[in-house]
C-alpha cells in the first residue's frame, strides 16, 4: 500500500471521528456517538460506503488522542 492510499484511509478515519475531536457532538454518551457513527457509514477511498464497528471507531478516536493524525495512518 503506497503513502497516498494510507493518507486517504487516515483521512477517512478522521472524517468519522472529527465531530468527537472537535467537540461538535450532541449525544448522551460517547458510546452513543460511536454507535451512531457506525450506523451512518463513510465513503471509503475506493468510493464504496463502509461501516465500521463502534469499537473500531472508538479505537481510532483514542489513537488520535494519543498519537494525532499520524496514528490513524
Amino acid at each position: 500500500m503506497n503513502d497516498t492510499v494510507k493518507q486517504k484511509i487516515a483521512l477517512m478515519r478522521y472524517q468519522i471521528i472529527a465531530p468527537m475531536v472537535s467537540g461538535l457532538i450532541d449525544y448522551a454518551s460517547i458510546s452513543d456517538f460511536f454507535f451512531d457513527a457506525s450506523k451512518k457509514g463513510v465513503s471509503a477511498p475506493d468510493g464504496s460506503i463502509k461501516h465500521f464497528s463502534p469499537s473500531t471507531i472508538e479505537k481510532w478516536y483514542y489513537i488520535y488522542k494519543s498519537k494525532g493524525f499520524d496514528g490513524l495512518i
